[in-house]
Protein backbone atom coordinates (compact mmCIF):
# COMPACT_ATOMS: atom_id res chain seq x y z
CA UNK A 1 0.00 0.00 0.00
CA UNK A 2 1.16 3.52 -0.77
CA UNK A 3 1.88 5.74 2.21
CA UNK A 4 0.36 9.21 2.58
CA UNK A 5 3.84 10.76 2.53
CA UNK A 6 4.66 9.18 -0.85
CA UNK A 7 1.28 10.35 -2.28
CA UNK A 8 2.01 13.93 -1.13
CA UNK A 9 5.43 13.82 -2.82
CA UNK A 10 3.88 12.45 -6.03
CA UNK A 11 1.17 15.17 -6.09
CA UNK A 12 3.76 17.93 -5.50
CA UNK A 13 5.87 16.59 -8.38
CA UNK A 14 2.82 16.55 -10.72
CA UNK A 15 1.85 20.12 -9.74
CA UNK A 16 5.41 21.34 -10.44
CA UNK A 17 5.35 19.66 -13.87
CA UNK A 18 1.99 21.30 -14.69
CA UNK A 19 3.26 24.71 -13.59
CA UNK A 20 6.34 24.30 -15.77
CA UNK A 21 4.21 23.15 -18.71
CA UNK A 22 1.78 26.09 -18.41
CA UNK A 23 4.65 28.52 -17.91
CA UNK A 24 6.34 27.27 -21.10
CA UNK A 25 3.11 27.61 -23.08
CA UNK A 26 2.72 31.21 -21.90
CA UNK A 27 6.27 32.10 -22.89
CA UNK A 28 5.83 30.47 -26.31
CA UNK A 29 2.54 32.35 -26.86
CA UNK A 30 4.05 35.69 -25.84
CA UNK A 31 6.91 35.11 -28.26
CA UNK A 32 4.52 34.99 -31.25
CA UNK A 33 3.91 38.26 -33.05
CA UNK A 34 0.35 39.45 -32.33
CA UNK A 35 -0.35 40.25 -36.00
CA UNK A 36 0.60 36.70 -36.98
CA UNK A 37 -1.82 35.31 -34.38
CA UNK A 38 -4.62 37.60 -35.59
CA UNK A 39 -4.02 36.64 -39.21
CA UNK A 40 -4.57 33.02 -38.36
CA UNK A 41 -7.87 33.77 -36.59
CA UNK A 42 -9.50 36.38 -38.83
CA UNK A 43 -9.97 37.16 -42.49
CA UNK A 44 -10.33 40.82 -43.36
CA UNK A 45 -12.78 41.27 -46.21
CA UNK A 46 -13.55 44.52 -47.98
CA UNK A 47 -17.35 44.80 -48.10
CA UNK A 48 -17.36 48.00 -50.12
CA UNK A 49 -16.22 48.37 -53.70
CA UNK A 50 -16.52 50.97 -56.46
CA UNK A 51 -20.22 50.22 -56.96
CA UNK A 52 -20.97 50.23 -53.22
CA UNK A 53 -18.58 52.79 -51.79
CA UNK A 54 -19.90 52.75 -48.22
CA UNK A 55 -21.26 49.99 -45.95
CA UNK A 56 -22.27 51.01 -42.39
CA UNK A 57 -24.07 49.85 -39.24
CA UNK A 58 -23.02 46.26 -39.74
CA UNK A 59 -24.07 43.18 -37.79
CA UNK A 60 -22.64 39.71 -38.36
CA UNK A 61 -24.10 36.27 -37.63
CA UNK A 62 -22.27 33.06 -36.72
CA UNK A 63 -22.00 32.04 -40.40
CA UNK A 64 -20.17 35.21 -41.44
CA UNK A 65 -23.18 36.84 -43.13
CA UNK A 66 -23.14 40.60 -42.65
CA UNK A 67 -26.06 43.03 -42.80
CA UNK A 68 -25.90 46.77 -42.80
CA UNK A 69 -26.70 49.79 -44.88
CA UNK A 70 -25.08 50.33 -48.27
CA UNK A 71 -25.05 53.73 -49.86
CA UNK A 72 -25.50 54.01 -53.61
CA UNK A 73 -24.96 57.74 -54.13
CA UNK A 74 -27.68 59.31 -51.97
CA UNK A 75 -29.72 56.10 -51.72
CA UNK A 76 -29.42 54.03 -48.53
CA UNK A 77 -30.36 50.35 -48.81
CA UNK A 78 -30.48 47.46 -46.38
CA UNK A 79 -27.87 45.04 -47.67
CA UNK A 80 -26.79 41.49 -46.95
CA UNK A 81 -23.25 40.32 -47.67
CA UNK A 82 -21.90 36.77 -47.67
CA UNK A 83 -18.75 35.29 -49.15
CA UNK A 84 -20.81 33.18 -51.56
CA UNK A 85 -23.15 35.91 -52.87
CA UNK A 86 -21.33 39.19 -52.32
CA UNK A 87 -23.56 42.16 -51.49
CA UNK A 88 -27.30 41.84 -52.07
CA UNK A 89 -29.50 44.95 -52.02
CA UNK A 90 -32.58 43.96 -49.97
CA UNK A 91 -34.64 46.76 -51.53
CA UNK A 92 -37.43 48.70 -49.85
CA UNK A 93 -41.07 48.20 -48.96
CA UNK A 94 -43.52 49.29 -51.70
CA UNK A 95 -43.25 53.02 -52.35
CA UNK A 96 -40.07 53.29 -50.27
CA UNK A 97 -36.97 55.30 -51.07
CA UNK A 98 -34.54 53.93 -48.44
CA UNK A 99 -34.04 51.02 -46.05
CA UNK A 100 -31.65 50.07 -43.26
CA UNK A 101 -30.84 46.63 -41.82
CA UNK A 102 -30.73 46.30 -38.02
CA UNK A 103 -29.95 42.65 -37.25
CA UNK A 104 -29.51 39.15 -38.74
CA UNK A 105 -29.87 35.70 -37.23
CA UNK A 106 -28.11 32.46 -38.16
CA UNK A 107 -30.99 31.48 -40.49
CA UNK A 108 -30.23 34.60 -42.55
CA UNK A 109 -33.43 36.40 -41.53
CA UNK A 110 -32.97 40.17 -41.43
CA UNK A 111 -34.93 42.83 -39.57
CA UNK A 112 -34.74 46.52 -40.34
CA UNK A 113 -36.59 49.67 -41.25
CA UNK A 114 -37.75 50.91 -44.64
CA UNK A 115 -39.60 53.89 -45.93
CA UNK A 116 -42.83 53.01 -47.70
CA UNK A 117 -45.87 54.69 -49.19
CA UNK A 118 -47.31 54.47 -45.63
CA UNK A 119 -44.29 56.09 -43.94
CA UNK A 120 -41.42 54.39 -42.14
CA UNK A 121 -42.13 50.73 -41.40
CA UNK A 122 -40.15 47.85 -39.95
CA UNK A 123 -39.54 44.75 -42.02
CA UNK A 124 -38.63 41.11 -41.75
CA UNK A 125 -36.65 39.77 -44.71
CA UNK A 126 -36.01 36.14 -45.59
CA UNK A 127 -34.46 34.60 -48.69
CA UNK A 128 -37.76 32.84 -49.50
CA UNK A 129 -40.14 35.68 -48.63
CA UNK A 130 -38.22 38.82 -49.44
CA UNK A 131 -39.04 41.98 -47.50
CA UNK A 132 -42.33 41.83 -45.59
CA UNK A 133 -43.93 44.71 -43.65
CA UNK A 134 -43.47 43.69 -40.00
CA UNK A 135 -46.67 45.47 -38.87
CA UNK A 136 -48.64 43.13 -41.12
CA UNK A 137 -47.03 40.10 -39.46
CA UNK A 138 -47.07 41.38 -35.89
CA UNK A 139 -50.51 42.91 -35.74
CA UNK A 140 -48.99 46.11 -34.33
CA UNK A 141 -50.98 49.24 -35.11
CA UNK A 142 -49.23 50.98 -37.98
CA UNK A 143 -50.06 54.36 -36.42
CA UNK A 144 -48.32 53.45 -33.14
CA UNK A 145 -44.59 54.20 -33.14
CA UNK A 146 -42.60 51.03 -32.69
CA UNK A 147 -39.07 49.81 -33.16
CA UNK A 148 -37.24 46.55 -33.72
CA UNK A 149 -34.12 45.85 -31.69
CA UNK A 150 -33.03 42.32 -32.65
CA UNK A 151 -33.91 38.89 -34.06
CA UNK A 152 -32.70 35.69 -32.44
CA UNK A 153 -31.88 32.30 -33.96
CA UNK A 154 -35.41 31.04 -33.22
CA UNK A 155 -36.80 33.82 -35.45
CA UNK A 156 -38.22 35.78 -32.52
CA UNK A 157 -38.19 39.54 -32.96
CA UNK A 158 -37.62 41.85 -30.00
CA UNK A 159 -38.78 45.44 -30.07
CA UNK A 160 -40.82 48.06 -28.31
CA UNK A 161 -43.90 50.11 -29.01
CA UNK A 162 -45.07 53.46 -27.65
CA UNK A 163 -48.56 53.44 -26.16
CA UNK A 164 -51.08 56.28 -26.28
CA UNK A 165 -49.99 57.38 -22.78
CA UNK A 166 -46.38 57.64 -24.12
CA UNK A 167 -45.24 54.62 -22.10
CA UNK A 168 -42.86 52.31 -23.92
CA UNK A 169 -43.72 48.62 -23.86
CA UNK A 170 -41.29 45.92 -25.00
CA UNK A 171 -42.66 43.05 -27.07
CA UNK A 172 -41.53 39.70 -28.40
CA UNK A 173 -42.93 38.42 -31.68
CA UNK A 174 -42.70 34.97 -33.22
CA UNK A 175 -44.52 33.28 -36.05
CA UNK A 176 -45.97 30.77 -33.54
CA UNK A 177 -47.12 33.10 -30.75
CA UNK A 178 -47.66 36.42 -32.51
CA UNK A 179 -46.88 39.57 -30.54
CA UNK A 180 -46.58 39.21 -26.77
CA UNK A 181 -46.06 42.27 -24.59
CA UNK A 182 -43.30 41.80 -22.03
Amino acid sequence: MTSIASLKTKVKTQVKKLTLLFGSATVMTLGVNASVMAASLYDVTLLSDLEIPYFSNVTINNFGQVVGTSYYGNDARASLWSSSTGTINLGTLPGGTYSRAIDINDAGQVVGISSSSDGDRHFLWGSGTGMVDFNTLSGLNSNTPSSITAINNAGQVLGNTRKNDNSITPYLWSNNTGTVEL
